[in-house]
């Protein structure tokens, strides 16, 4: 079949939308012609064009009478017509008939069918009512294509599930897919497809043509004998016939319609009105009696039955036209008189059913007069208010007229009241105007009341903005909050401020404040905009270079504690080979050779030494100890040292002998003086060294002359400076670092006192430092003496010693150094090893010699304290490290033994030695005491926490081998499942656990009220959080990598602590004290150093030099009385308590 389809849509209520649907989901190329029937008011329909053009690529016109019908275009129906489909044409009409329900849709797609046949398709959208419902059945009959919008996506479902009711197989689908479907379609005519079927489909079997004979007779008494009945609408349009509906049919002529009352004689319409009325009324079946018409001149009477049906929500009503059989009608009638009383008789009876119908109209006209009396009534009632209302208006607007005399004259000051006004305003507005600060006026509903120029910089706003809300605007910053708080501000009539950022990466204070009266109520808000995005530059400058600085520092001390140990290593073996060759050698040669070697040592030894001493400073791990002591001893000490190397440079040195007594740090103080002897000592050629005293009021000043090159004045400044160093004619091997006289600055800055120096050019220099003088009754300590025999003592103590020392060369060398003092010795290459000679009682050493980093797991001052453990006794150990660490530098300071920093010599190592075997016996009391605190604190459970296996199983070893209970859990849950508050002991718990956290499980601990000692330990931890652990009630904080013999001592030290609760508060208060006496300066920077900021951090953040928070960490340090970083926190935490 040759042509283009044709689609008639239809649509009503929320249709819009599915057209607009429909056409975008259509390709570019249809080869269809579509025709829109959309119900619209008229007043809209002429905009429906414009509309829908934008969504399709068809041309769109508004249809118009004889317009050709070509595909690629879509025709809507004109307002107030119908629209028909004739000879390639589209004809427009008005409706055929009046008052009865409009459905020019039905009215298209009968023509359609008409006109194109298979090639016609309706597609029923959105809507309500059922136009479409009566016209997709030509479509169908026609073999034509009904598409219907599937009713679950349809905004109305109305048109949809009538058409679906009344079409045969209808295709119901989303809108998105009809195009698809219209598309794809091949149209067929019925008699085309018949034949096709017929020759597609193979012969039956059974014959055919042949119905029942019930089927025919049912079929006959049906036709011949079943009344004719009509099945209608609500709007009263034929949906089904059956019978012989011709003689009570009068079809008038002009557009085929279906309506009942235009298909039916006019004079049957007042009987078939009042049949429906009350079969509609009654819901119930309905018969008129009476009804009579004329067909090819015989008389037919009959009754109409009206019932009415309800399906799917649907109502309808089967009307049935059923003839009196009677015997009046059957018989032939007389003539004459009979026939004259046979028609008065039909004339009675009509006249009985007229006068019936008359007196119900009557009825309903007496009704309407009542209700029309009622509005009489009513309207006589509103009009008498009226005239009430006028006479109150009359009243009034001679109230109004005197009024408005007394406004005139209040008009007049007011006027002159407004013009001073206007002159402030204008004086304000220049003023603010002026300003560079964005400023916005907003009134209680946030419309804008005012703005500076400056805040177009910051919205797009201009002067006829004024009065719109302030949403109508978009900013040019990232503030989505400013509505939010404006709104609060309102509320709570306080002040808001943020820090926001614009879009030209500036940044402003915004400060929003109420807007008062001056009777103080809140009319708005003042929006403020401040500039500050050079400070922002600055202080993200300024944070990037402390990140930096921080980063740095950090670096630095990594680098240099590894570096230390490193270097020390090779340095340490090199020095004990020269102590084993100074004891070996004889010749003057060789000896003179082996004298040059130390000297070489010595330098190295010494270059490293600065290096650490300044990282130690930086790092806060020097901390002075204040003791009153006698100068001269030091002063000696100065004259041995520099004796000797003085002379061999040509120089005389003098030391000035001093009776006064001094309070500081000796060994700070010593450090100063060398390096101040050292300093002198390099830039003199020739001449003199002088060292001595002067009194200077309550102080004492340490004076060092000398006269070398001296210093130009303008380095004078900078000398204190690290890395600065003289110009000078010198070799590079004596240059040195540049650190000496840092170091010396720092130091002093420590100690509180005040370092000067005055100088002239190639005469020499003085440098000078003030010291507290002790006072008279106060009692003086003995400085130790740092003299080494030269030969030991023929009675010096021997012992058996066990040396642990995982490089071979230097366990060598300290094996023969010390065998060939007299003692026994032997060597272990690491804890395990060392720990089980012993266990096994293959050595029982008196002494233990272990380097520090001897094994991951265990180090040398865990080992030692093993080994103590082992045989039940405190023996002396000697620790030589090269570690510098914090860590380790903590760990030293909290033990009682004692260590030797690498490279050391073998003489130093003997003679340390030979000194703690000296006070053993002392030691071995108090380590008696000790020990039996320690067997008295072992006897509660231990509870070990932590998420790690290997862990809790170390733990568990080491205090079950030593007779402690132990038990251990994976969780904190797990514990609390368990948990028995009274049960003693001490709980090692790990602040990082899987599911609830160590430091979650400490809080709750405390709000229980645990009364037992919790340790916490961790593998990444920070200050704040040992701060934290320990405010929660932890009694010791331990990082991880740990030793045993610290986590041991730790737990010692806990269930100790425990015994001595009243103790505890005297040592609160205590702390409390110590802290008070600070001053506000000093307790802002003990804050920041509990915070584990470094002193350049600190200085930067309150904006003081490096120095002076130096000084002020010495004063701090000072006052509480701790001796180290760790002793500080404790006190801070137990203060806090």
């Amino acid at each position: 079949m040759t042509g283009f389809k044709v689609v008639g849509i239809g649509a009503s209520s929320g249709g819009l939308n599915a057209v607009s649907s429909l056409l975008k989901a259509l390709p570019h190329r249809t080869e269809c012609a579509f025709m829109l029937v959309q119900h619209l008011d008229a007043a809209h329909q002429g905009m429906l064009a414009e509309l829908l053009s934008a969504e399709t690529s068809l041309k769109v016109l508004q249809a118009t009478d004889g317009i050709v019908i070509k595909p690629e275009h879509l025709y809507i129906i004109s307002p107030e017509l119908y629209m028909e489909a004739e000879a390639g044409r589209l004809h427009l009409a008005p409706p055929h008939t009046q008052g009865d329900a409009r459905l020019p849709f039905d009215f298209l797609l009968y023509s359609l069918a008409r006109e194109y046949g298979a090639r016609a398709v309706a597609a029923i959208l959105s809507g309500t009512g059922a136009d479409g419902s009566a016209g997709i059945a030509s479509i169908t009959d026609a073999g034509g294509l009904v598409v219907v919008q599937d009713p679950q996506e349809a905004e109305f479902d109305g048109m949809p599930r009538n058409a679906i009711r009344s079409a045969t197989d209808p295709v119901i689908l989303p809108v998105a897919r009809m195009p698809e479907a219209i598309l794809n379609r091949t149209p067929m005519a019925p008699a085309n497809l018949r034949a096709r079927l017929a020759t597609r489909h193979e012969r039956p079997f059974s014959p055919s043509g042949k119905g029942s004979l019930a089927e025919a007779v049912s079929r006959v008494l049906l036709d011949r004998y079943a009344p004719a009945a009509l099945l209608i609408d609500r709007r009263h349009e034929c949906l089904y016939s059956t019978g012989l509906m011709a003689k009570f049919l009068n079809v008038a002529p002009g557009p085929a319609s279906h309506n009942l009352f235009a298909i039916t004689p006019k004079r049957l319409h007042r009987k078939l009105r009042s049949a429906i009325q009350h079969a509609t009324e009654d819901r119930k079946p309905f018969v008129a009696t009476g009804a009579m018409i004329e067909n090819n001149g015989d008389k037919i009477h009959f009754s109409i039955h009206i019932e009415p049906l309800i399906d799917h929500g649907e109502h309808y009503f089967l009307v049935c036209f059923v003839e009196d059989i009677s015997p009046d009608h059957g018989m032939e009638r007389p003539q004459g008189a009979r026939a004259d009383d046979a028609r008065v008789a039909e004339l009675v009876a009509e006249l009985e059913e007229t006068r019936a119908e008359l007196q119900a109209a009557i009825r309903n006209l007496q009704t309407a007069g009542e209700e029309q009396q009622i509005i009489n009534a009513e309207a006589l009632s509103l009009n008498e208010e009226y005239q009430a209302a006028n006479e109150e208006l009359v009243t009034s607007q001679k109230e109004l007229q005197s009024s408005n005399q007394g406004l005139a004259s209040v008009n007049n000051q007011l006027r002159e009241a407004l013009e001073s006004q206007r002159a402030i305003s204008k004086d304000l507005e220049n003023i603010l105007n002026s300003t560079d600060i964005a400023t916005l006026y907003l009134d209680n509903e946030l419309n804008i009341r005012f703005f500076t120029p400056a805040t177009r910089s910051l919205f797009n706003i201009i002067s006829s903005d004024v009065g719109r809300p302030l949403s109508d605007f978009t900013t040019m910053t990232d503030d989505g909050t400013l509505q939010t708080d404006a709104l609060d501000v309102l509320k709570s009539e306080g002040a808001v401020e943020r820090e926001i950022s614009a879009r030209d990466d500036r940044w402003y204070i915004r400060r929003i404040k109420p807007y008062r009266t001056q009777e103080g109520r809140i009319e708005g808000v003042v929006a403020i905009f401040i500039d500050v995005s050079i400070q922002k530059q600055i202080l993200q400058d300024r944070e990037a270079a402390k990140r930096s600085a921080e980063l740095a520092t950090q670096a630095k001390s990594h680098f240099l504690a590894a570096a230390s140990h490193d270097l020390r290593q090779p340095l340490q073996t090199l020095k004990l080979l020269q102590g084993l060759l100074e004891k070996m050698v004889k010749d003057e040669q060789p000896r003179t050779l082996v004298l040059r070697m130390e000297e070489t040592l010595a330098s190295m030894s010494g270059i490293l030494n600065t290096v650490l001493d300044m990282n130690q400073i930086e790092a806060g791990m020097v901390q002075p100890k204040f003791e009153s002591f006698a100068i001269t001893n030091l002063l000696v000490r100065m004259q041995k040292e520099f004796f000797y190397p003085a002379r061999a440079k040509g120089l005389e040195l003098r030391v000035v002998p001093c009776g006064l007594a001094v309070r500081t740090d000796p060994r700070l103080l010593e450090q100063i003086l060398r390096n101040l002897m050292s300093n002198a000592l390099k830039y003199t050629l020739s001449g003199k060294i002088l060292l001595g005293c002067r009194r200077h009021g309550s102080k004492l000043r340490l004076e060092v002359w000398d006269t070398g090159i001296g210093i130009p004045e303008n380095q004078i400044e900078k000398i204190f400076n690290e890395y600065h160093q003289l110009d000078m004619p010198i070799r590079g091997r004596d240059r040195g670092l540049g650190l000496g006289l840092s170091i010396v600055k720092r130091l002093s800055d420590l100690l509180g006192s005040k370092i000067s120096i005055r100088s002239r050019l190639q005469k020499g220099s003085v440098f000078s430092i003030e010291i507290d003088r002790a006072a008279i009754d106060q009692p003086l300590v003995a400085l130790p003496s740092l003299e080494l025999r030269a030969e030991r003592p023929q009675n010096s103590p021997v012992a058996s010693i066990l040396i642990i020392e995982d490089e071979d060369a230097m366990r060598d060398l300290l094996r023969m150094g010390l065998e060939q003092a007299g003692h026994t010795v032997a060597t272990a290459t690491n804890a395990f090893e060392a720990v089980t000679l012993v266990k096994q009682g293959r050595f029982i050493p008196t002494f233990v010699l272990a380097d520090y980093n001897i094994s991951s797991a265990m180090d040398g001052l865990a080992t030692i304290e093993n080994i103590r453990n082992i045989l039940g006794r405190r023996i002396p150990g000697l620790i030589l490290t090269g570690n510098i660490s914090s860590n380790a530098l903590k760990k030293y300071a909290q033990h009682d033994i004692p260590h030797l920093n690498k490279p050391v010599k073998l003489r130093e190592v003997i003679q340390a030695v030979d000194d703690l075997l000296a006070h053993s016996d002392k030691g071995n009391a108090t380590d008696d005491s000790h020990a039996a605190r320690s067997d008295a604190a072992l006897s509660p459970l231990i509870e070990v926490i932590d998420d790690e296996l290997g862990v809790r199983e170390s733990i568990r070893t080491l205090f079950e081998g030593m007779g402690w209970a132990v038990l251990t859990y994976a969780s904190a849950e797990e514990f609390l499942a368990g948990y028995d508050p009274d049960r003693p002991g001490c709980l090692v718990l790990d602040a990082y656990l899987l599911g609830m956290s160590g430091l979650e499980l400490l809080r709750i601990l405390k709000e229980r009220q645990h009364r037992f000692p919790v340790i916490v330990i961790t593998g990444h931890s920070d200050v704040r959080m040992a701060v934290d652990a320990m405010k929660h009630g932890a009694a010791d904080f331990i990082e991880k990598p740990f030793s045993l013999e610290d986590i041991q001592r730790s737990v010692t030290t806990a269930l100790e602590q425990v015994r001595d609760t009243n103790d505890r508060s005297g040592r609160r208060d205590a702390a409390r004290t110590k802290l008070a006496a600070l001053t506000r300066r000093q307790r802002q920077i003990l804050d920041r150093i509990i915070l584990g900021q470094p002193n350049k951090i600190i200085a930067a953040e309150l904006g003081l030099s490096q120095r002076t928070v130096e000084n002020h960490r010495a004063s701090i340090m000072r006052r509480t009385g701790s001796s180290s970083f760790p002793a500080l926190l404790r006190l801070v935490v137990m203060a806090e308590e």
